[in-house]
């Protein structure tokens, strides 16, 4: 809401999803802000559907699962303890891993996003996991002659 002059009004009631209404103050001399509730976040979720190829045998998936597994365990101070792992898809190109975790309230968002994920790259590679991409088999006949 702003006053007769355009301004912004100091205390501005935002109604939330749940139907609790809170006063936000808004900082008058930036009309353009935008307000963004990030403290009810109790934590980021991150989801990540792992595709690994076709060839790989079921102990390869088991592994790919503890390597997930340890990763949570050994990233406690930056994970919440509340994860998802599961092999979970027979995809068109892939063999699928969900993998689902929480950022810590706390923690950088990105950094400790981009900090899993290339430890995820790290430890897939370093026991032979293989990544799937997107592929096509072309079975071509013969016309007759």
């Amino acid at each position: 809401r702003t006053d007769r002059e355009g301004r912004y009004a100091q205390d501005q009631p935002l109604r939330r999803t749940d139907s609790i209404v809170e006063n936000v103050t808004a900082e008058p001399s930036r009309k353009d802000s935008i307000v963004e509730n990030v403290t009810a976040e109790p934590s980021r979720k991150v989801v990540h559907q792992l595709g690994l190829t076709y060839d790989t045998p079921a102990e390869r998936i088991e592994l790919a699962l503890q390597v997930l597994e340890g990763m949570i365990q050994a990233n406690q101070d930056k994970l919440e303890p509340d994860h998802l792992i599961s092999f979970n898809t027979f995809g068109d190109f892939s063999l699928g891993i969900l993998f689902i975790y929480y950022i810590r309230k706390e923690q950088d968002i990105f950094l400790t996003q981009s900090f899993m994920s290339i430890e995820v790259l790290k430890a897939f590679n370093a026991n032979g996991l293989e990544f799937a991409f997107p592929t096509q088999t072309v079975h071509l006949k013969k016309a007759p002659a």
